[in-house]
């Protein structure tokens, strides 16, 4: 059936057009084998031929909007426009019209991707009793969301090219549990350096969703932690910690 809906298709009437040249398509037939009167055994294999077909393709339909002054054909992706419903301090929502869900997703992949962050990058151990391995309490310091209005300010230790630029931002924690019950170390005992007092944990803004501070480890009793950790500024292509 699809043999024969393909030749039907092939042997349809073509009405040529100048406006569009003709595509030329290669089809393959299988011709049906001949089986003679009175033979017996096995029959030849059929032989493969081929049919070049011209098929006139279809003249697409460009509206006035879509035109350039020339009469050429244009995206109207080029011309989006942008209008803002709500802004906040922590909150923004926008609606995106006139143009293609690529630029919407390529404007998604810049804002996960390309936002520069702060974050922790590097910790250095001096003492670590807890459950959890150097590698885990470094990993989980690494995910702590920190505040980064100030990102602008610093930068990468690569495009240091002088002393006055700001680079590294020190965090330090030491804790240690002297009860029997369990103590949760937090966000909120990581010591803030005191030149850059505006890099700490985020936090919501919103009183309506109350949050609690990101624990790090649980610690029991005579367990201590004490490491050192340096903030860094970074973006999402580099590691996942930097998305904003």
């Amino acid at each position: 059936r699809r043999r024969r809906r393909r030749q039907r298709y092939a042997q349809r009437p073509r009405t040529p057009s100048s406006d569009c040249p003709p595509k030329a398509f290669l089809y393959h037939q299988r011709p049906a084998r001949a089986r003679q009167a009175g033979s017996r055994g096995p029959q030849p294999p059929p032989l493969c031929c081929f049919r070049v077909v011209l098929q006139q393709p279809r003249p697409l339909a460009a509206v006035p909007s879509m035109m350039d002054g020339d009469g050429r054909r244009v995206s109207h992706a080029r011309e989006p426009k942008v209008r803002l419903r709500k802004l906040t301090a922590d909150y923004c929502e926008f609606t995106l019209t006139n143009t293609d869900a690529s630029v919407a997703n390529a404007l998604r992949r810049v804002m996960i991707a390309e936002v520069p962050t702060i974050a922790v990058d590097l910790v250095e151990m001096e003492n670590n009793t807890t459950v959890l391995n150097d590698e885990f309490i470094a990993h989980r310091l690494g995910l702590i969301p920190l505040t980064s209005e100030h990102a602008h300010q610093m930068r990468r230790p690569f495009e240091a090219t002088d002393e006055t630029d700001i680079t590294d931002i020190p965090l330090t924690l030491d804790v240690k549990c002297t009860s029997d019950q369990t103590l949760y170390v937090t966000s909120d005992d990581l010591v803030l350096c005191p030149d850059f007092p505006e890099v700490r944990p985020a936090h919501y803004r919103d009183p309506s969703a109350p949050e609690k501070p990101i624990v790090i480890v649980k610690m029991r009793k005579n367990q201590e932690l004490k490491l050192r950790a340096i903030a860094r500024k970074g973006i999402g292509k580099d590691h996942a910690k930097w998305i904003p």
